[in-house]
């Protein structure tokens, strides 16, 4: 049975005498106030707090529901517990309850489990999370209660206020409340996914899914160019027997919690200062000096780095090193080549034995090191269904690309506009050569890239169908319709060429 509350004011009143011309006072009492809700990374509706009339609360008629999961995987979900009220709210303890078959496959961890020294003390606007995963052997009928994780608090708008007995047997101080979150799921065989993923960076092929795309050249203002872009290449097969469904795709290192911010960063956000999260982090930086680059601190969960720094692997050099942001300008560092438009409502679906693929762009602006990461989450056979994999590039001085017309029918001496750009008719045959581009201080130049593609400012005019014959040669020429040389339309061709020196660059 609940006890009865103090009322919200209390009125205070003055000693009166004939003396005495003394106000009354009132003294507005402010309750110590706890919200659950659950991770937003991890699901839409986040609020999980309400009764069978819909009537919505922040600590009572809780609950979680998983809805259909698969049997023999990890299903996660993340629940925070902050305090929104004004005075301090400490959380004792938590813990799984229940007597259903599943009971035993339910784990429980956080910050507040069934054994702690101390309370959890929140401030304001702090969180503590509790990740609940259920890992089910048998399959069930129907969607069923499976349990009840139980929270202890010293908060006030809760399900119950317990008696001192109560806290005591609790093994918990007094005065103590008790929040009730019942967990809910469907175990069903769902089948297996199971993604490989094969990352291409240029003719190199990584089978372990890791986007390393080596030496790229940064902008040069003096020399007049703009840098290099890296280009990798996920290929994600479902070798599995059933669909994946991705419902997330983000490029974002993710980050352990630390107890300046409670846990109330989420998946996206980074601690920056006591209470408060900054977003991302979307690619570390670690900078170049005369021994190579400088990494930051070794990190990890129980070794954290200084605020407003983050953990951040190197995928090249192997480790977790402390990085600053890498600074922002137009143009991301690691960005997907298309915009990402899944979400829950529009989930990229890889079928059994079907392959996506997915695009990423490197476009670093200092030299330096830089890492970043590409999460997945779905129906994947990982924690929380999510899957991370690892970038990482170099940014490094430029070499030059100087693409340029060789011959236009067979002839060197051909006419140019006032510009100088060379002048050719209809059908005429075209010759390309990259044989004038150059490496910084004299390095060779060992590969080349042609290229039509309209995202390195090449262009062809309207319903013009040409093809490079050799894209990947010093010099090629262009064809059209069944490999007749020359050009088919009358128009505007711009050609873009990319090169790599002998230093990878």
């Amino acid at each position: 049975m609940r006890r009865a509350r103090p009322l919200l004011a209390l009125l205070a009143l003055s000693l009166l005498s004939e003396s005495c011309g003394c106000d009354e006072v009132y003294i507005q009492r402010v309750e110590r106030e706890l919200q659950v809700i659950l991770d937003r990374s991890e699901v839409q509706q986040t609020h999980i707090c309400k009764d069978a009339e819909g009537n919505e609360f922040q600590a009572k008629n809780c609950t979680v529901d998983f809805g259909e999961i698969g049997i023999n995987n990890q299903n996660l979900r993340t629940i925070h517990l902050a305090n929104i009220g004004t005075p301090n709210l400490e959380i004792y303890k938590a813990e799984i309850t229940g007597d259903s078959p599943l009971f035993d496959q339910i784990s429980l961890s956080g910050d507040a489990l069934e054994v702690i020294d101390e309370p959890v003390a929140l401030q304001n606007g702090q969180a503590s999370a509790l990740r609940v995963v259920v890992n089910p052997q048998v399959q069930w009928e129907t969607n069923e209660h499976i349990g009840d994780l139980h929270v202890y608090s010293n908060a006030e708008n809760t399900d119950f206020d317990l008696e001192p007995a109560e806290c005591e047997a609790a093994a918990v101080p007094t005065p103590c409340a008790k929040t009730v979150i019942r967990l809910r799921a469907w175990p069903r065989d769902l089948g297996n996914v199971d993604l490989q993923v094969v990352a291409e960076v240029g003719t190199q092929s990584f089978d372990s899914g890791i986007c390393n795309f080596g030496a790229v050249g940064i902008p040069d203002e003096q020399g007049g160019s703009a840098g290099g872009e890296g280009r990798c290449k996920l290929r994600i097969r479902n070798i599995g027997d059933q669909d994946a469904v991705i419902n997330a795709l983000d490029l974002v290192i993710p980050q352990s919690e630390r107890s300046e911010c409670g846990s109330a960063c989420t998946y996206g956000t980074y601690c920056t200062d006591a209470t408060a999260c900054s977003p991302g982090p979307f690619a570390a930086i670690w900078a170049a000096d005369n021994d190579g680059f400088n990494h930051g601190a070794e990190c990890d969960a129980d070794t954290p780095c200084a605020l407003g720094e983050f953990c951040a692997a190197d995928a090249d050099a192997g480790g977790t090193y402390c990085s600053s942001e890498a600074r922002v300008t137009d143009t991301a560092i690691f960005r997907l080549q298309r915009e990402s438009t899944i979400s829950v409502d529009n989930p990229l679906i890889i079928e059994a034995g079907r392959t996506a693929v997915v695009t990423i762009l490197f476009k670093p602006m200092d030299l330096a090191r830089y890492g970043g990461a590409i999460r997945f989450r779905g129906n994947l056979p990982s924690l929380g269904g999510i899957l991370f994999r690892p970038l990482v590039g170099i940014g490094h001085n430029a070499p030059v690309a100087r693409p340029e017309v060789k011959l236009i029918d067979g002839n060197p001496n051909f006419p140019v506009n006032d510009d100088g750009d060379p002048q050719a008719a209809p059908l005429s045959t075209l010759m390309l050569t990259g044989v004038n581009s150059s490496g910084l201080g004299g390095a060779a130049i060992t590969d080349y890239e042609w290229s039509l593609d309209i995202a390195y400012g090449a262009s062809v005019p309207e319903g013009s169908q040409i093809e490079l014959r050799d894209p990947s040669a010093m010099e090629t020429d262009v064809f059209y319709g069944r490999r007749t040389p020359g050009l088919d339309s009358a128009g505007i061709y711009n050609i873009a060429l990319r090169v790599r020196d002998e230093r990878a660059v």
